[in-house]
């Protein structure tokens, strides 16, 4: 089988339940980084190891499972990160909270961040790579998911302070210090029958749950609200705090953080137009 007959066959596979343009994507994703392949119309064949590999990378895709799943990693913020599946695949939106945060803390002076619920490192790898005098530090509720990070964070030869603690728990959380800018990209997913946003099956069935819904019967904003608990007795004075969060609650979460005593709060769009960002500073 040549390589534009292979590359051809997975296109064609992954148009029965991708849209085309989607489906051509992730066919050139998986040929550019799994088999280094740019030009997808050589006629040189593909070895036995190859084939064999490209059936098994198939077969996972036509379960939707993420690709970034299938390939072990995921592009951002011009890195290459490992993924796997104690880890949310980041988002682009996320690169776009990443730029907020490094815009923000220059303005402010920030010398210190704490990423709340760092999944693969994504946040805070992006900023110590972007800013090397930083002390950044992250946690986690997930010992699986510090493992991963800790290891994207040695591949790039960034030194990170990670943790696993539980910010819902307040005798964990209390044994953490101060922080000039306090980020993080918290669970807003409401389970059951309270279900308030419409979840892909890929992302159901593969992403972590424990990174992606909230405890059923409580807020949506529990994570938020807190954070912002947390934020008052461990960010420095002026410090500021960064959320993303869904856009169905930027009035909720705009409430929350001035009726929390967070001066200068603003809300921010995304690429697309949609409010995704939100900023706060501790008076």
């Amino acid at each position: 089988m040549t390589i534009q007959e292979a590359h051809t066959q997975l296109n064609s596979s992954l148009g029965t339940i991708y849209e085309a343009r989607e489906a051509s994507n992730i066919a050139a994703i998986i040929f550019e980084d799994a088999f280094k392949v740019t030009n997808f119309k050589r006629q040189d064949e593909l070895d036995n190891f190859q084939i064999e590999r490209l059936e098994m990378i198939t077969e996972r895709l036509l379960k939707k499972e993420p690709w970034q799943y299938v390939l072990g990693e995921a592009d951002f913020y011009d890195l290459k990160l490992k993924v796997n599946r104690n880890v949310l695949i980041p988002r682009p939106e996320t690169e776009e909270l990443v730029e907020l945060a490094l815009a923000e803390m220059k303005i402010a002076g920030s010398k210190s961040v704490l990423d709340i619920g760092t999944g693969s490192g994504c946040i805070p790898i992006a900023l110590k790579y972007k800013r090397k005098d930083l002390e950044v530090a992250a946690i986690d509720i997930s010992g699986a998911a510090l493992l991963l990070a800790g290891m994207n964070a040695r591949k790039y030869r960034l030194e990170i302070d990670f943790f696993q603690t539980d910010i819902l728990d307040l005798d964990q959380r209390i044994t953490l210090p101060k922080y000039d800018c306090i980020i993080s990209n918290p669970p807003y997913i409401l389970t059951g029958k309270e279900q308030n946003i419409s979840i892909a099956d890929n992302v159901h069935n593969y992403e972590p749950h424990i990174a992606l819904y909230v405890e059923e019967g409580k807020s949506p904003l529990l994570f938020y609200e807190n954070i912002i608990e947390f934020a008052k007795t461990n960010l420095n004075s002026g410090g500021l705090i960064l959320f993303e969060f869904n856009e169905f609650y930027s009035e909720q979460l705009s409430k929350l953080m001035q009726d929390s005593g967070l001066s200068q709060v603003e809300i921010f769009k995304d690429m697309n137009g949609r409010y995704r960002m939100a900023k706060g500073k501790l008076a």
